[in-house]
């Protein structure tokens, strides 16, 4: 995946809403250690922010002023985030190998 990461508006608005830092959401989308799961057109990345925050972050691929995808790589849209569980929690911690 490129490291161009964009908000949508509706995305940054669904953050916000959930008392999410748009910061945490960059540093789970740039974390080395980050669970990555496909489903077109959708990109689910699960990661842990520098503060400690477990998120869930949903990204689709950029389009263009248009609306169409012309086959340029644009980056990716933050479409929307959450935090994780504790069930998620502790399945992310045991798929990477991280201690809380």
């Amino acid at each position: 995946m490129t490291a161009d990461y964009n908000f949508t508006v509706a995305g940054l608005r669904r953050v916000l809403s959930r008392d999410l830092s748009p910061v945490a959401v960059w540093q789970v989308l740039g974390s080395d250690r980050r669970v990555i799961r496909r489903a077109d057109p959708y990109v689910l990345v699960i990661g842990v922010s520098d503060t400690g925050d477990y998120l869930a972050v949903l990204v689709q691929p950029a389009v263009d002023d248009d609306g169409e995808d012309d086959g340029e790589d644009l980056g990716w849209d933050v479409v929307d985030a959450r935090p994780l569980d504790e069930q998620e929690r502790e399945a992310f911690n045991k798929i990477t190998g991280r201690t809380p």
